[in-house]
């Protein structure tokens, strides 16, 4: 099992490159065709639009993965409930576009939620689909499927570019490549599908449902809250910067987070997919030697290669871009660093299901997003950066705050862990630091230096350290 494992994790982890190197080269087009208040207002959008989708569930997605037997029974109670809650949440999302589109302080959002809202049944009934997915462990299959929705709208976002490619269109490409998507899940599993739809609507699968609703409701209901909770703190700086700033911050924000984020998101997101069921099968001893091996590659490995990616995105996307988004750069220094913290975190956030603790994750994302919050409403007081300053240092503290619960849940030394991870991220920090002495060269040599240096690091490392990690996983 370790070995397939492994196995998908490479398969998702090289796809997920894959993605963002795609990604990477179609967002600087969008970019450069539109507005930053426009690109803001695209944000806002998908994040309305994935917060009432995550919350939808009302847990029902975490309750398929986590059980270990029924899956098709519960799967088709799931794919019942999806239909039924995606009208429903159609209904009130329209309802409260008006009230969305004030606070953010754009007419364009509102319009745009009430004539795109029909994209929320899509998205539940394809998230739906894509649990049952991870509960079989098909992640070498998901991950292809992802891939050619990523080159679907990006092939069509390089058409439009020469054509007219704004808001509106844009968002109708984005979300035309989820719907290839769901078509593809849906074919792969079309026996599945055939069989829940027969018996979609029957008695017994409504019964069975109410039945499975009332034995778990104490997960279910704490599971809503996680699932809410994540979503706010995960997009935290969009929503509280969206009462304090106009979408045109929202929109530097997001360029920022879109060039240096995305790499860490679609990472953490091939793993954590990966690590949530598979950690369902080990016992506390086992979940913590893989915890460090984990901290390990991610301090040694990660790090420095995540380091090269913020000067070469800093130096060179100006080139690409010009002055129309000088003001993101300095966003890119500050939320590289939340970002690294954010690799070490967030594959293994889904532990607290796992052990079956889920309560206590509840009350930590209730500190952090209070934690949050209060940091960037004191900072906004001293303008944009200075509120995404006190978000990254207060992020940084709450992620190893997590770090540190997690591993004395699994009986782990809490101490020796972040020790170790501190004592790991010394050789970036170094980085950093020569980067930082060596700024009144010119640019195209510094980043050579910096990149020499990193790849002498790295093959060293290769040879003294990382080999020995992976020969001991053997």
């Amino acid at each position: 099992m370790q070995r397939n494992t492994l196995k998908s994790f490479q398969w998702s982890l090289f796809t997920a490159l894959l993605r963002k190197v795609i990604l990477f080269g179609v967002f600087l087009l969008i970019a450069k065709a539109i507005t930053k208040e426009d690109l803001g207002i695209f944000r806002e959008f998908s994040l309305v639009l994935g917060i009432f989708t995550s919350i939808s569930f009302l847990g029902f997605k975490d309750l398929l993965i986590v059980k270990k037997d029924n899956t098709k029974a519960l799967f088709q109670q799931l794919f019942l409930f999806s239909i039924i809650i995606s009208l429903l949440t159609l209904v009130v999302l329209s309802f409260l576009a008006p009230m969305i589109g004030k606070y953010y302080k754009s007419d364009t959002l509102t319009k745009l939620i009430v004539n795109l809202s029909p994209l929320i049944c899509l998205e539940i009934l394809r998230i739906a689909v894509r649990s049952y997915y991870q509960k079989m462990l098909r992640f070498k299959l998901l991950s292809i499927i992802e891939t050619i929705n990523v080159v679907t709208y990006s092939s069509l976002i390089i058409i439009f570019y020469f054509f007219k490619l704004d808001i509106t269109s844009l968002i109708m490409i984005f979300y035309f490549g989820n719907l290839v998507e769901f078509i593809l899940l849906l074919s792969f599993e079309s026996k599945l599908i055939k069989d829940t739809l027969v018996k979609i609507f029957t008695t017994e699968l409504v019964k069975d449902f109410l039945t499975t609703y009332k034995t778990n409701y104490k997960f279910l209901l704490t599971a809503t809250s996680n699932n809410l909770a994540s979503q706010l703190i995960t997009n935290l700086p969009v929503i509280i910067l969206g009462i304090l700033f106009n979408p045109t911050f929202i929109g530097i924000f997001y360029l920022a987070n879109q060039l240096i984020g995305q790499p860490v998101v679609l990472a953490c997101n091939s793993l954590g997919q990966v690590l949530f069921p598979t950690f369902t099968f080990m016992s506390k001893t086992e979940i913590y030697e893989k915890l460090r091996k984990f901290f390990n590659i991610v301090t040694l490995l990660a790090y420095p290669l995540f380091f090269l990616l913020v000067i070469y995105v800093i130096n060179l996307v100006p080139m690409i871009l010009g002055d129309k988004w000088n003001e993101a750069l300095p966003i890119v220094a500050i939320l590289a660093f939340p970002l690294a913290s954010t690799m070490l975190m967030n594959p293994i956030s889904s532990l607290p299901y796992v052990l079956e603790l889920p309560h206590i994750e509840m009350i930590f994302m209730l500190v952090n997003l209070s934690l949050k919050s209060i940091a960037i409403y004191l900072g906004h007081f001293a303008g944009f950066e200075t509120a995404l300053i006190y978000y990254a240092i207060t992020t940084v503290f709450i992620h190893l705050g997590f770090i540190s619960l997690v591993t004395y849940l699994v009986n782990g030394n809490v101490f020796n862990t972040l020790l170790l991870i501190i004592i790991k991220a010394i050789p970036t920090l170094v980085f950093i630091l020569i980067y930082n002495l060596l700024s009144n060269f010119h640019f195209g040599l510094n980043l050579t230096i910096m990149t020499t240096l990193v790849g002498v690091y790295l093959l060293i490392g290769y040879r003294r350290g990382f080999v020995q990690i992976r020969s001991n996983s053997k």
